[in-house]
């Protein structure tokens, strides 16, 4: 009874963990699509999706990044520092998400 008691409880873990993961993954794709959605509105016509290097290729200027820092402060209720503004932090969406959740948490 016991043994069937534990198989039932670690399997509840399990399931819980699996949940959690794609929750993360769902929350983690919603704000991707944000982050491109702002990027798009402010600099039109770019394939920000696969986009690894936004700043160091001049895809976004100086003007268009205060936009995107506003923009990202605001949608994601979020206070950026000045030590947050790096071009390795904005370089692609990727960086834009790790950003962010290191300033929600």
């Amino acid at each position: 009874m016991f043994v069937f008691i534990l198989s039932c409880f670690s399997i509840f873990i399990y399931r819980l963990s699996i949940c959690k993961c794609t929750s993360y993954f769902y929350i983690t794709k919603e704000k991707r699509e944000k982050i491109i959605e702002i990027l798009n509105e402010i600099c039109p016509g770019n394939d920000f999706e696969n986009e690894t290097a936004i700043i160091d290729d001049g895809i976004i200027d100086s003007l268009d990044i205060v936009a995107v820092i506003s923009e990202l402060m605001e949608e994601f209720d979020v206070q950026l520092g000045v030590n947050d503004l790096t071009p390795e932090n904005f370089n692609s969406v990727d960086a834009i998400v790790e950003l962010i959740e290191n300033a929600q948490d």
